[in-house]
Protein backbone atom coordinates (compact mmCIF):
# COMPACT_ATOMS: atom_id res chain seq x y z
CA UNK A 1 0.00 0.00 0.00
CA UNK A 2 1.30 3.53 -0.50
CA UNK A 3 2.30 5.11 2.63
CA UNK A 4 2.26 8.98 1.73
CA UNK A 5 -0.43 10.36 -0.24
CA UNK A 6 1.97 12.28 -3.25
CA UNK A 7 -0.24 13.65 -5.92
CA UNK A 8 0.81 11.90 -9.12
CA UNK A 9 1.76 15.31 -11.15
CA UNK A 10 4.75 16.08 -8.81
CA UNK A 11 6.80 12.65 -10.27
CA UNK A 12 8.25 12.69 -13.84
CA UNK A 13 6.42 9.61 -15.69
CA UNK A 14 8.86 8.21 -18.67
CA UNK A 15 9.57 5.85 -20.87
CA UNK A 16 6.05 3.86 -22.65
CA UNK A 17 4.27 0.16 -22.76
CA UNK A 18 2.20 -1.44 -24.49
CA UNK A 19 -1.32 -0.89 -23.88
CA UNK A 20 -3.71 -3.68 -24.08
CA UNK A 21 -8.02 -3.41 -24.34
CA UNK A 22 -8.57 -3.79 -20.95
CA UNK A 23 -6.90 -0.89 -19.90
CA UNK A 24 -9.42 1.08 -21.50
CA UNK A 25 -11.85 -0.39 -18.74
CA UNK A 26 -12.11 -0.04 -14.56
CA UNK A 27 -9.01 -1.21 -13.13
CA UNK A 28 -9.84 -2.35 -9.68
CA UNK A 29 -6.82 -4.68 -9.44
CA UNK A 30 -4.12 -2.22 -9.84
CA UNK A 31 -6.70 0.48 -7.24
CA UNK A 32 -6.76 -1.92 -5.04
CA UNK A 33 -2.73 -1.37 -4.62
CA UNK A 34 -3.41 1.87 -3.64
CA UNK A 35 -4.34 3.57 0.32
CA UNK A 36 -5.80 6.79 0.35
CA UNK A 37 -9.10 8.86 -0.15
CA UNK A 38 -7.75 10.74 -2.89
CA UNK A 39 -6.99 7.21 -5.40
CA UNK A 40 -8.23 8.35 -8.78
CA UNK A 41 -9.31 6.63 -12.15
CA UNK A 42 -10.50 9.22 -15.16
CA UNK A 43 -11.56 9.26 -18.55
CA UNK A 44 -11.15 12.27 -20.59
CA UNK A 45 -12.32 13.78 -23.90
CA UNK A 46 -12.40 16.83 -25.71
CA UNK A 47 -13.73 18.94 -28.39
CA UNK A 48 -11.54 21.24 -30.81
CA UNK A 49 -13.52 23.23 -33.13
CA UNK A 50 -11.14 26.15 -34.12
CA UNK A 51 -12.90 27.43 -36.72
CA UNK A 52 -15.84 28.52 -34.75
CA UNK A 53 -13.72 28.91 -31.38
CA UNK A 54 -15.39 26.63 -29.79
CA UNK A 55 -13.86 24.04 -26.78
CA UNK A 56 -15.15 21.59 -24.36
CA UNK A 57 -13.74 18.56 -22.01
CA UNK A 58 -16.18 15.36 -20.93
CA UNK A 59 -14.88 14.21 -18.08
CA UNK A 60 -15.49 11.48 -15.37
CA UNK A 61 -13.66 11.09 -12.35
CA UNK A 62 -13.65 7.92 -10.09
CA UNK A 63 -12.78 7.73 -6.57
CA UNK A 64 -12.74 3.63 -6.19
CA UNK A 65 -11.87 4.50 -2.03
CA UNK A 66 -14.53 6.60 -1.71
CA UNK A 67 -16.72 4.92 -4.35
CA UNK A 68 -17.37 8.39 -5.75
CA UNK A 69 -17.99 9.46 -8.96
CA UNK A 70 -18.25 12.88 -10.55
CA UNK A 71 -18.34 14.10 -14.21
CA UNK A 72 -20.02 15.89 -17.02
CA UNK A 73 -19.68 17.94 -19.97
CA UNK A 74 -18.45 21.53 -20.10
CA UNK A 75 -18.21 23.59 -23.54
CA UNK A 76 -18.02 27.05 -24.49
CA UNK A 77 -17.22 29.73 -27.43
CA UNK A 78 -14.59 32.01 -27.16
CA UNK A 79 -13.36 33.76 -23.60
CA UNK A 80 -15.28 32.23 -21.07
CA UNK A 81 -13.51 32.89 -17.60
CA UNK A 82 -15.74 31.43 -15.55
CA UNK A 83 -17.81 27.92 -16.21
CA UNK A 84 -20.91 28.82 -15.15
CA UNK A 85 -20.83 31.38 -17.98
CA UNK A 86 -20.47 29.09 -20.64
CA UNK A 87 -22.65 27.86 -23.16
CA UNK A 88 -22.91 24.17 -21.97
CA UNK A 89 -21.82 23.24 -17.92
CA UNK A 90 -23.52 20.63 -16.53
CA UNK A 91 -20.89 18.41 -13.80
CA UNK A 92 -21.90 16.34 -10.79
CA UNK A 93 -19.92 15.41 -7.83
CA UNK A 94 -20.80 12.88 -5.27
CA UNK A 95 -22.28 10.50 -7.06
CA UNK A 96 -22.69 6.68 -6.09
CA UNK A 97 -20.15 4.75 -8.31
CA UNK A 98 -22.59 2.20 -8.81
CA UNK A 99 -23.54 4.32 -12.10
CA UNK A 100 -20.39 2.45 -13.20
CA UNK A 101 -22.03 -1.03 -12.53
CA UNK A 102 -21.57 -1.59 -16.53
CA UNK A 103 -17.64 -0.76 -15.42
CA UNK A 104 -17.11 1.52 -18.86
CA UNK A 105 -18.54 -0.48 -21.58
CA UNK A 106 -21.14 1.80 -21.21
CA UNK A 107 -22.40 4.34 -18.52
CA UNK A 108 -25.07 7.51 -17.98
CA UNK A 109 -24.73 10.10 -15.24
CA UNK A 110 -27.68 11.31 -13.74
CA UNK A 111 -27.16 15.05 -15.82
CA UNK A 112 -27.38 12.54 -19.02
CA UNK A 113 -23.98 12.61 -20.31
CA UNK A 114 -23.19 8.90 -21.21
CA UNK A 115 -19.92 7.10 -23.43
CA UNK A 116 -20.45 3.86 -24.69
CA UNK A 117 -17.41 1.98 -25.55
CA UNK A 118 -17.74 0.67 -29.38
CA UNK A 119 -14.30 -0.85 -29.22
CA UNK A 120 -11.56 -0.70 -26.48
CA UNK A 121 -8.56 1.81 -27.75
CA UNK A 122 -10.56 2.18 -30.93
CA UNK A 123 -13.84 4.02 -30.78
CA UNK A 124 -16.28 5.46 -28.34
CA UNK A 125 -19.23 7.20 -28.58
CA UNK A 126 -20.30 10.23 -26.11
CA UNK A 127 -23.68 11.95 -25.88
CA UNK A 128 -25.62 14.10 -23.61
CA UNK A 129 -28.87 15.92 -23.69
CA UNK A 130 -30.34 19.06 -22.28
CA UNK A 131 -33.60 19.82 -24.02
CA UNK A 132 -34.60 22.68 -21.54
CA UNK A 133 -31.11 24.68 -22.70
CA UNK A 134 -31.48 23.96 -26.83
CA UNK A 135 -28.38 21.58 -25.26
CA UNK A 136 -26.90 18.16 -27.40
CA UNK A 137 -23.49 16.43 -27.91
CA UNK A 138 -23.40 13.69 -29.95
CA UNK A 139 -19.79 12.38 -30.81
CA UNK A 140 -17.94 9.26 -32.12
CA UNK A 141 -14.01 9.50 -31.05
CA UNK A 142 -11.86 6.90 -33.69
CA UNK A 143 -8.88 6.30 -32.60
CA UNK A 144 -5.87 7.46 -34.97
CA UNK A 145 -3.42 5.17 -34.01
CA UNK A 146 -2.63 2.85 -30.56
CA UNK A 147 -2.65 4.88 -27.22
CA UNK A 148 0.86 6.01 -25.49
CA UNK A 149 0.94 4.44 -22.39
CA UNK A 150 3.44 5.68 -19.81
CA UNK A 151 6.03 3.54 -18.07
CA UNK A 152 4.37 3.67 -14.71
CA UNK A 153 1.55 1.59 -16.96
CA UNK A 154 -1.03 3.83 -15.38
CA UNK A 155 -1.74 6.77 -17.75
CA UNK A 156 -2.30 6.47 -21.30
CA UNK A 157 -2.76 9.35 -24.24
CA UNK A 158 -4.07 9.26 -27.43
CA UNK A 159 -4.73 10.76 -30.66
CA UNK A 160 -8.25 10.81 -32.16
CA UNK A 161 -10.50 12.17 -34.76
CA UNK A 162 -13.81 13.29 -33.45
CA UNK A 163 -16.91 13.71 -35.61
CA UNK A 164 -21.10 14.19 -34.72
CA UNK A 165 -22.80 16.95 -34.27
CA UNK A 166 -22.90 19.36 -31.39
CA UNK A 167 -25.55 21.65 -30.48
CA UNK A 168 -25.20 24.80 -28.10
CA UNK A 169 -28.10 26.83 -27.18
CA UNK A 170 -30.10 25.65 -30.16
CA UNK A 171 -27.40 26.30 -32.72
CA UNK A 172 -26.17 22.81 -34.41
CA UNK A 173 -22.53 22.60 -35.63
CA UNK A 174 -20.95 19.68 -37.62
CA UNK A 175 -18.15 18.79 -35.93
CA UNK A 176 -14.99 17.46 -37.75
CA UNK A 177 -12.36 17.68 -35.85
CA UNK A 178 -9.27 16.04 -33.57
CA UNK A 179 -8.75 15.61 -29.73
CA UNK A 180 -5.93 14.04 -27.72
CA UNK A 181 -7.87 12.09 -24.86
CA UNK A 182 -5.90 10.78 -21.62
CA UNK A 183 -6.60 7.46 -18.98
CA UNK A 184 -5.49 7.43 -15.72
CA UNK A 185 -5.39 4.73 -12.67
CA UNK A 186 -4.15 3.99 -9.48
CA UNK A 187 -2.58 6.87 -9.10
CA UNK A 188 -3.34 9.83 -6.10
CA UNK A 189 -4.61 13.35 -6.53
CA UNK A 190 -4.23 14.52 -2.92
CA UNK A 191 -6.37 17.52 -2.83
CA UNK A 192 -3.55 20.18 -0.27
CA UNK A 193 -1.77 22.87 -0.96
CA UNK A 194 1.25 22.50 -3.69
CA UNK A 195 3.71 24.83 -3.74
CA UNK A 196 5.11 25.05 -7.49
CA UNK A 197 4.04 27.24 -10.59
CA UNK A 198 1.72 26.15 -13.33
CA UNK A 199 1.83 22.61 -14.78
CA UNK A 200 0.42 22.83 -17.98
CA UNK A 201 -0.80 19.35 -19.77
CA UNK A 202 -0.30 20.44 -23.78
CA UNK A 203 -1.65 18.43 -26.81
CA UNK A 204 -1.64 19.29 -30.93
CA UNK A 205 -3.01 17.39 -34.13
CA UNK A 206 -1.38 18.59 -37.07
CA UNK A 207 -3.07 15.72 -39.12
CA UNK A 208 -3.53 11.65 -38.56
CA UNK A 209 0.07 11.45 -38.77
CA UNK A 210 1.18 13.83 -36.76
CA UNK A 211 0.42 15.19 -33.34
CA UNK A 212 2.00 15.29 -29.76
CA UNK A 213 1.86 15.64 -25.98
CA UNK A 214 3.58 17.68 -23.27
CA UNK A 215 3.18 18.08 -19.34
CA UNK A 216 5.66 20.71 -18.25
CA UNK A 217 6.48 23.90 -16.05
CA UNK A 218 8.17 26.92 -17.28
CA UNK A 219 11.43 26.73 -17.51
CA UNK A 220 12.96 29.22 -15.22
CA UNK A 221 15.77 30.18 -17.27
CA UNK A 222 13.48 32.33 -19.21
CA UNK A 223 12.28 34.58 -16.76
CA UNK A 224 8.70 33.31 -16.43
CA UNK A 225 5.93 35.87 -14.50
CA UNK A 226 6.03 32.96 -11.55
CA UNK A 227 10.13 33.55 -10.64
CA UNK A 228 9.73 36.08 -8.01
CA UNK A 229 7.14 33.68 -6.13
CA UNK A 230 9.57 30.47 -6.83
CA UNK A 231 13.29 31.55 -6.90
CA UNK A 232 14.34 28.18 -6.08
CA UNK A 233 12.93 26.24 -8.80
CA UNK A 234 14.94 24.45 -10.66
CA UNK A 235 15.09 23.70 -14.60
CA UNK A 236 15.03 20.08 -13.61
CA UNK A 237 11.83 19.91 -12.49
CA UNK A 238 10.15 21.37 -15.20
CA UNK A 239 9.22 18.35 -17.71
CA UNK A 240 6.91 15.94 -16.61
CA UNK A 241 6.34 13.42 -19.47
CA UNK A 242 5.66 14.14 -22.99
CA UNK A 243 5.64 12.37 -26.15
CA UNK A 244 5.55 13.23 -30.17
CA UNK A 245 3.92 10.60 -32.67
CA UNK A 246 5.05 11.33 -36.47
CA UNK A 247 4.40 8.75 -39.23
CA UNK A 248 3.69 6.24 -37.44
CA UNK A 249 6.88 6.20 -35.16
CA UNK A 250 6.18 7.40 -30.95
CA UNK A 251 9.64 9.09 -29.64
CA UNK A 252 9.61 10.97 -25.99
CA UNK A 253 10.43 13.65 -25.19
CA UNK A 254 13.20 14.40 -22.88
CA UNK A 255 13.37 17.77 -23.05
CA UNK A 256 11.15 21.03 -23.07
CA UNK A 257 11.97 24.66 -22.74
CA UNK A 258 8.78 26.37 -22.72
CA UNK A 259 7.62 29.88 -22.00
CA UNK A 260 4.15 31.62 -20.65
CA UNK A 261 2.83 34.41 -21.28
CA UNK A 262 -0.54 35.16 -18.93
CA UNK A 263 -2.87 38.01 -19.03
CA UNK A 264 -1.67 39.70 -15.63
CA UNK A 265 -4.97 40.57 -14.26
CA UNK A 266 -7.14 36.90 -15.11
CA UNK A 267 -3.84 34.47 -15.23
CA UNK A 268 -5.30 32.88 -18.26
CA UNK A 269 -2.57 31.83 -20.51
CA UNK A 270 -2.13 34.10 -23.92
CA UNK A 271 1.01 32.76 -25.54
CA UNK A 272 3.11 29.72 -25.13
CA UNK A 273 6.60 29.28 -26.93
CA UNK A 274 8.59 25.93 -26.64
CA UNK A 275 11.68 24.20 -27.53
CA UNK A 276 10.81 20.32 -27.41
CA UNK A 277 13.66 17.71 -27.81
CA UNK A 278 12.84 14.09 -28.25
CA UNK A 279 14.58 11.05 -27.72
CA UNK A 280 16.07 11.09 -31.34
CA UNK A 281 17.60 14.74 -30.63
CA UNK A 282 15.16 16.24 -32.94
CA UNK A 283 14.18 19.60 -31.72
CA UNK A 284 10.52 21.13 -32.49
CA UNK A 285 9.91 24.72 -32.47
CA UNK A 286 6.57 24.95 -31.08
CA UNK A 287 4.50 28.38 -30.83
CA UNK A 288 0.84 28.16 -29.24
CA UNK A 289 -1.99 31.04 -29.48
CA UNK A 290 -4.78 30.45 -27.07
CA UNK A 291 -8.22 30.79 -29.13
CA UNK A 292 -10.53 30.11 -26.42
CA UNK A 293 -10.44 29.29 -22.49
CA UNK A 294 -12.35 29.12 -19.22
CA UNK A 295 -11.72 28.32 -15.38
CA UNK A 296 -13.03 25.92 -12.84
CA UNK A 297 -11.71 24.88 -9.58
CA UNK A 298 -11.73 21.11 -10.24
CA UNK A 299 -11.56 20.92 -6.47
CA UNK A 300 -11.21 23.72 -3.91
CA UNK A 301 -7.35 24.28 -3.73
CA UNK A 302 -7.04 24.91 -7.07
CA UNK A 303 -7.95 26.16 -10.76
CA UNK A 304 -8.11 24.32 -13.78
CA UNK A 305 -8.25 26.68 -16.86
CA UNK A 306 -8.52 24.84 -20.40
CA UNK A 307 -7.30 26.78 -23.14
CA UNK A 308 -7.99 26.04 -27.36
CA UNK A 309 -4.65 26.32 -28.99
CA UNK A 310 -3.37 26.78 -32.38
CA UNK A 311 0.32 25.83 -32.79
CA UNK A 312 2.63 26.43 -35.31
CA UNK A 313 6.07 24.01 -35.89
CA UNK A 314 7.71 24.28 -38.90
CA UNK A 315 4.95 25.90 -40.98
CA UNK A 316 2.49 23.02 -40.03
CA UNK A 317 -0.99 24.46 -37.94
CA UNK A 318 -2.25 22.14 -35.02
CA UNK A 319 -4.83 22.82 -32.47
CA UNK A 320 -5.61 21.07 -29.35
CA UNK A 321 -5.51 21.81 -25.76
CA UNK A 322 -3.21 23.37 -22.85
CA UNK A 323 -5.14 22.55 -19.46
CA UNK A 324 -3.24 24.81 -16.78
CA UNK A 325 -3.17 24.02 -13.50
CA UNK A 326 -2.70 26.62 -10.82
CA UNK A 327 -2.28 26.13 -7.44
CA UNK A 328 -2.65 28.80 -4.00
CA UNK A 329 0.72 29.70 -3.89
CA UNK A 330 1.21 30.92 -6.87
CA UNK A 331 -2.10 32.12 -7.23
CA UNK A 332 -1.65 34.17 -4.16
CA UNK A 333 1.76 35.78 -5.20
CA UNK A 334 0.51 37.04 -8.74
CA UNK A 335 -2.28 38.49 -7.18
CA UNK A 336 -0.26 39.96 -4.62
CA UNK A 337 2.25 41.48 -6.93
CA UNK A 338 -0.16 43.19 -8.91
Amino acid sequence: MAKHDTPFFLSRNSGFKVAKPEDDYLHPKANAEISGDSLTETQYFGLCMPKERIHGLFYLWHHPNLKVVSGGVWVWQGMRPEALSCEIFDFNYFLSDSVLKNDLEGYTLPNGYGVRMIEPLKKHRLTYTDEKRGNEVDLTYTALAPPVLFGDGRHFEQGLKVQGKLTMRGKTYEVNSYNVRDRSWGKLRNEAHVDIPPLIWMTGVFNDHFFFNCNAIDHPDLNPDWKHAFPDFSGDQTLLAGWIHKDGEVSEVVSCRKRTTRDPVTLIPQRIEMELTDAKQRVYRIKGEILAASCMATWPNERSVICQTRWECDGQIAHGDSQEVHFYDFMRAMYRRS
